[in-house]
C-alpha cells in the first residue's frame, strides 16, 4: 500500500476519490463533489494505493476544526 497526497483537482485520482465516495455514499453519508475540491485544495484527502496496480483502494478525507 502506497499513500498519496490528491490535491489535483483536474487529475484521475481524484476523479477516482470522488467516485469511490459516490460508490459508497449509501455508508459515509453524500458529499459533493464541490467539497471534495474544497478538501483537496486544502491537501486535507489522502489516497491509498494498490502497489502493482496504483488502483485507489481507499481514502482519508479529514478537516481540521477550530
Amino acid at each position: 500500500m502506497i499513500v498519496k497526497l490528491i490535491n489535483k483537482i483536474d487529475g484521475k485520482k481524484f476523479k477516482e476519490a470522488v467516485k469511490l465516495g459516490d460508490e459508497n455514499s449509501k455508508t459515509l453519508g453524500f458529499l459533493p463533489e464541490e467539497a471534495f475540491k474544497k478538501y483537496a485544495k486544502l491537501n486535507q484527502i489522502f489516497g491509498a494505493f494498490d502497489k502493482i496496480t496504483n488502483e485507489l483502494c481507499g481514502y482519508l478525507l479529514y478537516r481540521i476544526s477550530y
